[in-house]
């Protein structure tokens, strides 16, 4: 009778302490995402802006303002960098991909995705600014085909409000 108890008693500390961990992870972890996301809508508040369309892409927050026609996005990795891109001062946006090749002899090469980035390019001819959405080196080769799709549609999004005298010259 006393090892089935000891059994029980074992097998109850092997699932519920894990458990416990389990839930605490993730409530601290959505605390932290609701602090991230307050940490934008301030952000956003204080330039104005009010979001039509906003989206967590990993270490990323983007939020657009469809009536001031702005983009902001914020990386949470760099100190809550904030960048700001006005639409109509775009030339272009497109979906970039970044490609490197592993093997030595022609037969063994094998060019495989390295990175996928959405490169927004001024109309001033100023440096691009590109947000990053996949990144083999860190992510999950099982996100790339999502981080692709999102990549596309805000290229899409982004592309038809680009004023199209300016998408002509690029």
């Amino acid at each position: 009778m006393s090892t089935i108890l000891m059994a029980l008693l074992i097998l109850a500390i092997t699932i519920i302490l894990p458990w416990i961990f389990i839930v605490r992870h993730k409530k601290a972890l959505k605390k932290e995402e609701h602090e991230n996301f307050r940490r934008f809508s301030t952000a956003a508040t204080e330039r104005d802006l009010s979001f039509s369309r906003q989206e967590i892409i990993q270490n990323k927050f983007i939020g657009f303002d469809g009536i001031q026609r702005v983009l902001m996005i914020a990386e949470l990795d760099n100190d809550y960098d904030i960048l700001c891109i006005p639409v109509n001062e775009l030339a272009q946006c497109r979906v970039d991909k970044e490609y490197y090749t592993l093997g030595d002899t022609a037969a063994d090469k094998e060019r495989l995705l390295k990175e996928i980035r959405l490169v927004f390019h001024y109309l001033d001819n100023r440096a691009p600014a590109a947000i990053l959405f996949y990144n083999n080196n860190k992510d999950s080769i099982y996100l790339m085909a999502d981080m692709e799709a999102k990549a596309k549609e805000w290229q899409t999004l982004l592309s038809r409000l680009i004023p199209k005298a300016a998408a002509t010259t690029v």
